[in-house]
């Protein structure tokens, strides 16, 4: 799923939890404000920081939605 097809479906991001690629071992989370960027959260590595998307995330084809 692209990240695009995500944002529709959730209108404006309000509806999803986490969400990831698949080849990642972390996953994405909204911030408390919408002008903070997308936060990165490593479980495995008990790490946590802000991301920025990359054009390769934006053009990704396999996002999922992390229930």
């Amino acid at each position: 799923m692209k990240l695009l097809e995500i944002i529709q479906d959730s209108t404006s991001l309000d509806n999803f939890i986490r969400i990831k690629r698949s080849q990642w071992n972390f996953f994405l989370v909204k911030p408390a404000f919408i002008i903070d960027p997308l936060i990165k959260l490593d479980i495995h590595s008990i790490e946590m920081g802000k991301y920025t998307l990359t054009f390769n995330d934006l053009i990704a084809n396999d996002w999922e939605i992390m229930e």
